[in-house]
């Protein structure tokens, strides 16, 4: 099936059509050519922390610093679109693997933290089957412009989606 055309690009001076411009097409003015190719990429690999969680997190009544380093350790294993606690690969991390990247904890110190965490609404734990993992809550950060909605009703409750709301 051809594609048809829904605007043409018109040579003003001369009135020539010299192109067509289709659904989904977009137009880069020099402006913003001019900007993007000043600008270095150096890394496409980060996590979103919104500004005003990221301060009431720093503050949280009760947080201990072993858990906000437990957080702010497995940001890199939030994954696009689900929030999952997880490897690259998309398998989500066990509370063991969990333990494992903490070598310098001992395990219960994690696996306080990680209730910590919980309790505070920054990860959730999601059930699958008889296997625990962990959610990270995108009222706070996220990765990626969008995350499903089985995730944000799970946080929807939360003092950090009402703080959200606010902004």
């Amino acid at each position: 099936m051809a594609k048809t055309a829904r605007a043409a690009v018109v040579d003003t001076s001369t009135g020539e059509v010299v192109g067509d411009l289709y659904d989904g097409d977009r137009i880069l003015r020099l402006e913003s050519y001019n900007y993007l190719n000043s600008r270095e990429k150096i890394s496409a690999d980060y996590v979103k922390l919104y500004l005003k969680s990221a301060d009431a997190l720093s503050r949280a009544e009760g947080m201990t610093t072993p858990a906000y380093k437990v957080c702010l350790r497995l940001l890199p294993y939030v994954r696009y679109d689900t929030g999952l606690i997880a490897h690259q690969n998309g398998e989500p991390l066990t509370a063991m693997e969990i333990v494992e990247l903490f070598g310098d904890m001992c395990e219960k110190t994690v696996f306080n933290s990680l209730e910590e965490i919980v309790k505070h609404d920054v990860f959730a734990k999601v059930r699958r089957g008889k296997f625990v993992h962990y959610a990270a809550n995108p009222y706070i950060f996220m990765r990626g412009a969008k995350v499903n909605k089985t995730l944000i009703k799970l946080f929807s409750k939360s003092d950090w989606a009402a703080m959200f709301a606010e902004q």
